[in-house]
């Protein structure tokens, strides 16, 4: 098999690869919390203060807009490297899709015996793959890739007995055809995993900390309601979620479905 010669992942990369999975929920709630409490906390540490001198601080205005539009340019950054990644992920399905589609079609050319043969193990193949897409994550996702990589490898063992039993073109357009469906494979276990490195998040959370912070500072002196102080905390939470929803592989209300696949199981299979 090609994959013998090339290198494999392991299991111990993979999850590197992955690195560890951000629960968007937990994000969610944790992130509000803190913002509130940064909020709040400006609000009131520094009330004494004001009680003092009611001077209004004009630098802690202008280090709030250039904090705001920081977190906005980092909100901005993170969330294109997220779509990136999702976009990524999108085209791997796609790719899968059309090589198993080619070599249903290059299956056609093997002499009568070994096309049923490879026929079936093609089928398991494209089974694997729908379900790897259609799971998404944990255990059992790993499992169907592990099944799909031993799916190929029978394919390209198959193909191989045949080319060296009589070599042509015709067994070679074969095996490029199976070496196709290793390759995407490969390519779209490198696409799941997170996109976003650590350090993004710590200096998004970072900044919206400090911004949420100011806002309570500035409106310190109000008295009773103030919404603006609950809008931003909201307001940012929610582009967090957004963004880890959209960077999670095969997990969310945001993930990348198996049409293509489904398509050609339709289209191929009986």
């Amino acid at each position: 098999m090609l994959g013998n010669h090339l290198w494999t992942p392991s299991h111990a990369t993979m999850k590197t690869m992955n690195n560890n999975p951000i629960d968007s929920l937990l994000l969610l709630g944790v992130t509000l919390v803190a913002l509130l409490l940064a909020a709040y906390g400006g609000k009131f540490i520094f009330k004494r203060r004001l009680e003092r001198a009611e001077v209004e601080d004009d630098e802690a205005k202008l280090v709030l807009g250039a904090i705001l539009s920081l977190l906005m340019l980092l909100i901005g950054l993170v969330l294109s490297i997220a779509v990136g990644g999702y976009t990524d992920r999108v085209a791997a399905q796609e790719n899968e899709a059309l090589a198993i589609g080619s070599a249903f079609q290059r299956t056609e050319l093997l002499p009568l015996p070994l096309r049923q043969q490879a026929t079936d193990l093609l089928e398991q193949y494209l089974e694997a793959r729908i379900h790897f897409f259609d799971i998404g994550s944990g255990p059992e996702h790993q499992q169907w890739r592990v099944r799909a990589e031993q799916l190929q490898s029978e394919l390209w063992d198959l193909a191989v007995v045949q080319a060296q039993t009589s070599p042509n073109s015709v067994d070679a357009s074969v095996l490029k055809a199976y070496e196709s469906l290793y390759r995407t494979l490969q390519k779209t276990q490198f696409d799941w995993r997170h996109h976003i490195p650590v350090v993004g998040w710590w200096a998004l959370l970072a900044a919206a900390f400090l911004a949420n912070a100011l806002i309570g500072y500035n409106i310190r002196g109000i008295k009773g309601e103030n919404w603006l102080i609950v809008i931003l905390p909201l307001l940012t939470t929610g582009a967090f979620f957004l963004i880890a929803e959209i960077d999670l592989p095969g997990a969310g209300i945001i993930r990348v479905l198996p049409d293509g696949l489904i398509a050609v199981h339709t289209l191929f299979t009986h």
